[in-house]
């Protein structure tokens, strides 16, 4: 195995380096200038995205107050009943409280109508 890759090393280093591209600068825009247009496209559909849902769920967590109902990333629902820069207490029971941190909350929880119920009061 060891003079297998010996032999392949010996192979690699006996081969000429190819010869360099007439007109040193258009090879330097040939080989990057692909990630110099890629960059802005990256930009515009991963970091652009991504900065605008950060900004949107810190403006919710800045409104959020007492009383509201969230659910944490987890998937807890929880109603808060106490608040400070860091922590958020939820009640996710009666008599039972929790204390996570702010940034764990996902969203905030607005129960949809049921379309059985609608019917039923119509």
């Amino acid at each position: 195995m060891v003079s297998h890759i010996q032999e392949l090393a010996r192979l690699l280093m006996s081969q000429d380096a190819p010869a360099p591209a007439a007109g040193g600068s258009g090879d330097f825009f040939s080989q990057f200038g692909f990630i110099f247009l890629m960059l802005p496209i990256f930009y515009f559909l991963v970091i652009g995205p991504a900065r605008k849902e950060k900004k949107t769920h810190q403006t919710m967590l800045d409104a959020l107050k007492r009383g509201d109902e969230i659910v944490t990333t987890s998937g807890m629902l929880g109603t808060i009943v106490d608040m400070d820069d860091i922590f958020i207490t939820l009640e996710v029971a009666k008599g039972v409280k929790l204390k996570v941190l702010k940034t764990a909350i996902g969203t905030r929880y607005t129960p949809k109508a049921d379309p059985k119920k609608e019917e039923a009061k119509a």
